[in-house]
């Protein structure tokens, strides 16, 4: 999946679009903000980390993929750019890929 937006992130830069969890488990287990989980779809992501050597080790996710956020991360302020509301954060924001 290309990026969809004009912009290229800068390192380990990851743009986002929150989206939304669910709220009850399977089982009817009702989940509150502290035990949901933040998901986020992928929609740009940086040129990668520098190395020692100069070279640039590139990210651990890609355009389209859809990740859990670190619930430490907090404070997520959204912007609208070219009429899409994103999200930018550092790599290490995010815990996991969800796999299909």
């Amino acid at each position: 999946m290309a990026n969809t937006l004009n912009l290229k992130p800068l390192h380990d830069t990851v743009v986002i679009k929150l989206v939304d969890g669910e709220e009850k488990t399977a089982s009817g287990l009702i989940l509150t903000a502290k035990t949901q989980l933040q998901y986020a779809q992928v929609v740009a992501v940086g040129t990668g980390y520098p190395s020692d050597t100069g070279s640039l080790i590139p990210l651990n996710v890609a355009v389209g993929d859809t990740v859990i956020l670190h619930p430490n991360t907090t404070n997520l302020v959204e912007y609208e750019v070219e009429g899409q509301k994103v999200v930018f954060i550092s790599e290490r924001a995010i815990m996991a890929v969800v796999t299909k």
